[in-house]
């Protein structure tokens, strides 16, 4: 690690204004940094901080350049940034973490691929695909189940496809891309590393992930997991570790896995920045994914993850908010235990994710008062009441 020394005043800049800069900024404030955010939204989570969260485009390389070259530090909030400007910003002295080149591998999808193949890192057997042509004959010849991902820009559902007839691969609208036969997976699960260096690292606790199938979005996720399977936690720890250490990344990386039903694991995409898999940790461990972000890219031991509790994060997107504001029997479901988190997103559309609520427990505590039963309650009561409102 080319390290830096963290001094009060450190100047700090994030590219991306969202919900995950929001939550970084406690973190941020914690330790009276000077933080600066870019963001091309003039309605982005992050303008609460006024003058401190700049308009301007991230994919941009003279406006990256130019907002970074009086800071320290920079760090990222989502992928799909320049990474040619954070590299001659490094080159001025500029730190750049997670590294501009780790970024930029997870960047593509087929990178990703190629660096598991050529780490003997598993993952599902995959096909690059360059043309409507091409995705047309790959099932010709071999009628299947599929998901096609396109190579760049994906997130949050978009960008993927799921083809089970030669018809759908009409919708199917940007290339390049991979083609995967669809996993018969037993479960989703993820694993958030957060790394200063190979002897300061820490892994959270595996999670489990329950996702809507029709937007390809996280629905809620369940800490501990709950699975028939011999060590499935520790193995999914040591595999999301191993990844971190062979991209040398500094900060954060997620690792989406799945399960398969034999029990085995395979890499499906990995994050280098807060994820929504970790939202829990805020108050789920004694130190969040922001919190030891922030230690870590500014070089200040890593923060304790231990956790005695169970938890449950259920995603809020703009049509729960809608049931919220029409229905007074939302509130019925949180207590001293339930923690709201809404990001001041503006427009609201009806699958803009705008918010969770974390559910925590005793790991010890019975079934119908757990933080997996209050997320499933929850999520019965929205799917229940979507249809009785109309969306404004």
């Amino acid at each position: 690690m080319d390290s830096i020394y963290f001094h009060p005043k450190i100047k700090l800049g994030i590219l991306g204004g969202g919900q995950l800069g929001r939550m970084m900024i406690p973190a941020i404030l914690q330790l009276d940094i000077d933080a600066f955010f870019l963001d091309p939204d003039p309605n982005a989570p992050c303008t609460i901080l006024g003058e401190k969260c700049i308009l301007g485009d991230y994919k941009d390389f003279d406006t990256v350049y130019k907002f970074g070259k009086n800071l320290d530090v920079i760090t990222i909030e989502i992928e799909q940034v320049n990474v040619d400007a954070l590299k001659e910003l490094r080159k001025k002295d500029v730190k750049i973490f997670p590294q501009p080149e780790v970024i930029e591998l997870i960047q593509s999808k087929i990178a990703q691929k190629q660096f598991y193949a050529d780490n003997n890192i598993p993952t599902a057997p995959y096909k690059v695909i360059n043309s409507f042509e091409e995705l047309k004959e790959c099932l010709t010849i071999s009628p299947c189940t599929y998901v096609y991902k396109s190579a760049f820009a994906g997130y949050d559902g978009k960008g993927v496809w799921k083809i089970n007839t030669l018809e759908d691969i009409e919708s199917v609208d940007i290339y390049p891309g991979i083609l995967e036969e669809k996993i018969d997976f037993y479960a989703e699960i993820s694993v958030i590393v957060c790394r200063r260096n190979s002897e300061d690292r820490v892994a959270y606790e595996t999670i489990q992930m329950v996702a809507d199938q029709d937007l390809n979005l996280l629905k809620y996720l369940i800490s501990p997991i709950e699975l028939p399977f011999d060590n499935i936690e520790n193995k999914a720890k040591k595999l999301a570790i191993d990844i971190s250490e062979k991209l040398d990344i500094v900060g954060l990386l997620a690792v989406e896995m799945f399960v398969t039903q034999q029990g085995e694991i395979l890499i499906n995409e990995v994050a280098p920045r807060p994820h929504n898999s970790g939202h829990h940790t805020i108050e789920h461990t004694i130190t969040s994914q922001f919190d030891n972000l922030i230690r870590a890219i500014v070089n200040l031991p890593l923060g304790n993850v231990d956790t005695q509790l169970s938890a449950s994060t259920v995603n809020l997107l703009g049509k729960h908010v809608n049931v919220i504001n029409h229905n007074p029997n939302f509130y019925e479901f949180l207590d001293s235990n339930s923690f709201l988190h809404l990001y001041g997103k503006d427009p609201i559309s009806p699958n803009r994710k705008v918010g969770h609520i974390t559910f925590i427990s005793a790991k010890d505590d019975v079934a119908n008062t757990s933080a997996k039963t209050k997320a499933e309650q929850i999520t019965d009561f929205f799917n229940l009441e979507f249809d009785k409102y109309e969306f404004k």
